[in-house]
Parts: structure tokens; sequence; C-alpha cells
């Protein structure tokens, strides 16, 4: 029988690891369920960047992020609303080191990738060129320059 958890066989630990159906000392009979929440969208995305005096001209300057007040938490960083004040945030974190994982990347919906991207080029910045994404619409792919990647996203119309 599978488990209706994480849609495994009943052979071997599964994706979640071999003690996934244990919770809190009890074995779940039955699949994890929500708690009721209804998330609205994502309010922020963080990410580490190498050296803060660098990231901020990127983003405000060439992507056209627009920075937001900030509270002091001891360390340096910045926050940035995307599309406008009151949509999603970034939120960059300096860390002094460069750590990018494998895959790891977020996402900016937008119209016209064929013009950003030539923007983007003119600017000096080397992005991708847009490819198609089968029944999903079109991405490229940039880097800031701490090498966090960036995809620009343009919906299948």
């Amino acid at each position: 029988m599978a488990c209706r958890a994480c849609m495994h066989g009943d052979v071997g630990p599964g994706p979640l690891g071999r003690d996934h159906h244990r919770v809190a000392g009890a074995v779940r009979r039955r699949p994890l369920r929500g708690i009721g929440m209804k998330a609205r969208g994502v309010h922020h995305v963080s990410i580490n960047v190498v050296d803060l005096a660098e990231a901020l001209p990127f983003y405000v300057e060439i992507l056209g992020f627009e920075p937001l007040p900030r509270p002091d938490f001891g360390f340096p960083g910045a926050w940035l609303a995307i599309g406008g004040p009151g949509g999603q945030q970034l939120h960059l974190i300096a860390t002094g080191e460069r750590h990018v994982a494998h895959g790891e990347h977020f996402a900016v919906a937008v119209d016209g990738i064929d013009e950003i991207c030539a923007e983007l080029r003119a600017r000096g910045v080397q992005v991708s060129d847009p490819m198609a994404l089968p029944g999903a619409g079109r991405q490229a792919f940039l880097q800031d320059p701490s090498g966090n990647v960036i995809e620009l996203n343009e919906p299948r119309s």
C-alpha cells in the first residue's frame, strides 16, 4: 500500500525519510492535512548577497525594484518592493560570502520578455535567451552580482 502523505510505495523510506510517518512519537495513520490557514500569497523572498553596496544598484537601478524602510536588525540588509509598494518584496541580507545552492532561484513575472532581455543586455547584464515552456509561457535567466539566479517568467497569454 502506498503512503498517502508522500505517495511513495511500501518499499523503502520514501522521499521524506524513513521516519516521516512519526510525529511527536505517534505513528501518523492518515494523510497530513493543512491547518486551515488561507495563504494570500508570497509576502517576501529573502536572499543572501555578498556585497550590499554592489547588490542594491543592480536591483534598484537595473531591475527597477523600489527600496523600502527596513528596521535595524543589527546586520546589513535591504528590503525592496517588487512591482511597487504593497506587493511582494525581496529582502537582501549581506553575508559577505557567496553560497547559491544548485537550482535555487526566484522568478519575477514580466510582460515583454524579449524587450526586457534586450534592455538588460544593453546595460551589460548577461541573460539567457528566452525559451518556451510548453503550456506555461516563456522564461529567461540571469544572475545578480552575488550569483543569485533570477528567472524572468512571461506567463502564457
